[in-house]
């Protein structure tokens, strides 16, 4: 005798587990659709308000009249004097650890300093300043003022102390320079004799000691006048262009050759603005082409060609004809990609201009004339 079929409560055939399966995909599937497609729209209204804020730095004549200071974000409440002070009182002590202590592995008796397995290793801050191996500055001892970048024209408050200075930059207080009264007394000095030494030895106060961007690679050393120069650069992969590394986000320590101890420290951070990175970079030749156009626009004549590489500069549009006549004149302190093309004299006289030619857009935004 056959029997019927169950039915669920439903009154309905009751779904395989396969059927099941596929419904709960369906489900999952289509509301991760919904969800991408809302994170698109945010994400695509984002860019079309990000280029439209953008747009304006296509026109020099708009970008020259910005404000130098119009895409740093100033912090909500700026530090008290005292609060600047303290921060300083950590900078420098930073410093003064990595002047004193640099490869440092023994507690001020001579013991080794051991970890908390036993093994020895380096010295640590707290360690270091508790057995008077260094100091750090008092905040007593310390004065603020303010002053300004001559060539930026940005507010500028300066700690200075025994030890040393520390510059920030007031609208978004990131420190712009550190200087330290040289003191030659360290039982870590040593004198530095080769390139690699220096790159060694500027590489700890850069990563340990400096409250400067990290990351940027280092890009040049040089021995000038008993002093190393390290100079780091940040490196940008910007669409359809090479590795560049940027002229306009920099750090650079100076450290004597006599012991190492470091001299001085500069930052320079500008942002990097770039338009039209959607195109297809213009050619050499249409680069060429223009910055001979725009040299023209500007009264000289007489160069021939020399070279053309991408570079990320800060433009200035000096070779643009302005009322008051040919003055330098630094556009809103940002960095573009650009076409860096030399031209000699053709009399072959001593000198080169270097003219900055937009490297997708293709618009001149100044350069530079070199004496030598």
């Amino acid at each position: 005798m056959s029997q019927k079929k169950k039915k669920n409560p439903a009154g309905q055939p009751a779904l395989p587990k396969k059927k099941k399966w596929l419904r709960v995909l369906v489900i999952v599937l289509v509301s991760l659709a919904v969800w991408s497609g809302a994170c698109y729209f945010c994400y695509a209204y984002g860019m079309s308000q990000e280029k439209s804020r953008l747009a304006e730095m296509l026109d020099p004549d708009l970008a020259e009249q910005a404000d130098s200071l119009k895409w740093v974000t100033a912090v909500d409440e700026p530090m008290t004097d005292e609060q600047l002070k303290e921060r300083t009182k950590l900078i420098l002590g930073n410093i003064e650890f990595q002047v004193k202590c640099f490869g440092r592995k023994t507690n001020a008796d001579g013991t080794p300093f051991l970890d908390a397995n036993g093994e020895q290793t380096h010295i640590t801050y707290e360690s270091a300043l508790e057995q008077g191996l260094f100091q750090e500055p008092d905040v007593a001892d310390m004065d603020v003022y303010t002053t300004s970048d001559p060539e930026r024209g940005w507010d500028l408050r300066v700690v200075e102390t025994p030890m040393g200075n520390v510059t920030y930059r007031s609208k978004d207080e990131s420190v712009t320079r550190v200087s330290r009264f040289y003191t030659a007394d360290s039982e870590a000095n040593a004198p530095i004799e080769t390139a690699t030494e220096a790159v060694e030895r500027a590489n700890a106060y850069y990563q340990w000691g400096l409250p400067f961007p990290t990351g940027y690679e280092m890009s040049s050393v040089t021995e000038e006048e008993g002093q190393w120069v390290v100079t780091y650069q940040r490196v940008a992969r910007l669409k359809n262009l090479p590795k560049l590394r940027s002229q306009g986000q920099t750090v650079q320590v100076v450290i004597s050759a006599e012991d190492g101890e470091m001299v001085s420290a500069d930052c320079l951070d500008l942002m990097l603005i770039q338009v039209g990175s959607d195109q297809t970079p213009i050619s050499q030749e249409e680069a060429v082409k223009t910055a001979e156009e725009s040299l023209a626009e500007g009264g000289i004549s007489g160069t021939v060609f020399q070279a053309a590489d991408y570079a990320i500069v800060e433009p200035n549009f000096i070779f643009t004809p302005k009322e008051g006549g040919y003055t330098y004149d630094p556009e809103t302190h940002l960095t573009r990609a650009v076409w860096s093309v030399i031209f000699l004299h053709e009399d072959e006289t001593p000198g080169s201009y270097e003219v900055y030619i937009d490297a997708y857009t293709g618009q001149p935004l100044g350069g530079l004339i070199h004496e030598e």
